[in-house]
């Protein structure tokens, strides 16, 4: 009796203890909860969900984020803050990576030619074959465009983003804009028949404030227990990276929103369709170009670099050689179009451009069956393929033929 009152008053106490426990969720076995699924998602995906609330932001409220607004952005953040980005390439950059950047003469001289080169004689004839369609004052500023260096801290910023080599962008961002002091008035002259003087020594210290000076702090800070915080934290130096470059996007799409281009909406229109096309053109050919040349790393900064076109040093020098024109406004819209327009195409391009540069090359036997039919795609261009077949074919029914007899 004993025993059975004592299971008894053990078996109401375990059901007393389980009602009392909270319910808890069961997951099946090999998934995660939801809300760790929604947060890998929102993580991984940070970046392009990022750059359409900066886009949507600056459509609802423009003058907010504006160059000359109250929060002063062209100083935040496109000077504090993009130093912030040079401090921080310098920190992560070792001596001997920018050394071998700058020594690079090919890749070096190959980006040059293919930003300051190639972009100009492939819009000469663009520009020529649109004449029917535009006016000269928007052709004149698209070839403008055409003509003008890299940018200094975009493409920089977002070759970090990518993954791709951070020496190589910063060595031809500062290198493109220094030869472009020389070589933009040159193409000037030559496709628009224009002269014009740029102030070396102005443009040289102001790379010097904006860019090498930041890195040179970096450089010296490697020597502190600040490196070790960034090896530990590579995540949140890279977001922080990538929330300076949003802040850009909210920029500069607040500044085209609120001050407006001075012409018309059917001219927008076609200039927002044919640049960012143009851009998206040379981005993907210079990356494949470089791709099969140097490394992948290599060619994703080169890509960046020779693709994209500066606004800070093009917009003050389209206003200086068109001051007198009554027509400024439409040499100055190609150029402000284009700016946020490559902001947005590289932003998009970031995470497709990691998994690019991630991806490991496939099983031998895989590359083989690729290389074996390859060789047969070739053979059958070449018509081998069909003049086999019928000396396949000939000889099969030789050998039938002779069975039989």
């Amino acid at each position: 009796m004993r025993l059975r009152r004592g299971l008894a008053l053990l078996g109401a106490s375990s059901m007393e203890k389980s009602s009392r426990r909270p319910n808890v969720v069961v997951v099946a076995a090999g998934k995660p909860p939801p809300q760790e699924v929604v947060g890998k998602w929102l993580d991984k995906n940070f970046f392009l969900l990022g750059m359409a609330a900066a886009v949507a932001g600056a459509a609802v409220a423009p003058n907010l984020g504006r160059d000359g607004s109250l929060l002063r952005p062209e100083r935040t953040i496109g000077t504090y803050g993009v130093g912030v980005v040079f401090l921080l390439s310098g920190l992560s950059l070792r001596l001997r990576d920018l050394r071998a950047a700058a020594l690079d003469v090919r890749l070096n001289a190959l980006t040059q030619l293919a930003s300051l080169g190639a972009i100009p004689l492939l819009a000469y004839p663009v520009v020529q074959a649109a004449r029917p369609v535009l006016r000269p004052g928007l052709l004149k500023g698209v070839m403008t465009a055409a003509c003008l260096p890299t940018t200094v801290n975009m493409c920089v910023i977002l070759t970090q983003s990518a993954g791709g080599n951070v020496a190589v962008a910063l060595t031809n961002a500062v290198l493109g804009n220094l030869v472009g002091v020389v070589a933009t008035p040159a193409l000037l002259l030559l496709t628009l028949d224009r002269a014009v003087s740029l102030p070396f020594r102005t443009a040289v210290s102001k790379l010097a404030a904006k860019v090498l000076l930041p890195v040179a702090i970096g450089q010296a800070l490697r020597r502190t227990r600040l490196l070790e915080l960034q090896a530990r934290r590579k995540k949140l130096f890279k977001r922080t990276s990538e929330v300076v470059l949003l802040l850009i996007v909210w920029n500069a799409f607040c500044t085209s929103f609120s001050s407006g281009l001075g012409i018309s909406a059917a001219e927008i229109a076609a200039l927002a369709v044919a640049l960012p096309a143009l851009h998206c053109a040379a981005l993907l050919g210079f990356l494949v170009l470089f791709s099969r040349v140097f490394p992948k790393r290599d060619a994703v900064a080169a890509a960046f670099v020779a693709s994209q076109k500066t606004l800070a040093f093009g917009l003050p020098l389209i206003k200086t050689i068109f001051a007198d024109s009554p027509d400024l406004a439409a040499y100055c819209a190609p150029i402000m179009i284009l700016h946020p327009a490559q902001l947005l195409i590289g932003s998009a391009l970031v995470t497709r451009l990691q998994r690019y540069l991630n991806k490991q090359p496939p099983p031998y036997w895989i590359r083989q069956c690729r290389r074996r039919l390859r060789r047969e795609v070739g053979r059958c261009a070449r018509g081998e393929f069909f003049f086999r077949a019928k000396e396949r074919e000939m000889s099969t029914t030789t050998t039938t033929t002779s069975h039989n007899r």
